[in-house]
């Protein structure tokens, strides 16, 4: 099986339980993403690199602005 299919399913799943545990508790599930994103990205290595993740971050954010340049949100006033 491949690494990446397992470590998909293991997000999948585990993020399922954080989500039922977040509504059993009675919070918002959001967080409790967040949460399982920050437990299991170092657990499988998905991001080890923190240059890494700035720089998706960084190319992430110029998309954005890009986009937004092109496609500009016009007010309602």
């Amino acid at each position: 099986m491949e690494p990446v299919f397992f470590s998909i399913g293991l997000i999948i799943i585990v993020a399922g339980i954080g989500a039922y545990l977040a509504r059993t508790l009675k919070q918002p599930l959001i967080p409790a993403y967040i949460i399982v994103g920050i437990i299991l990205g170092p657990v499988l290595k998905i991001i080890t690199d923190l240059n890494k993740l700035l720089k998706i971050k960084i190319n992430h954010m110029k998309a954005l602005e890009e986009r937004h340049k092109r496609h500009p949100h016009h007010s309602n006033d």
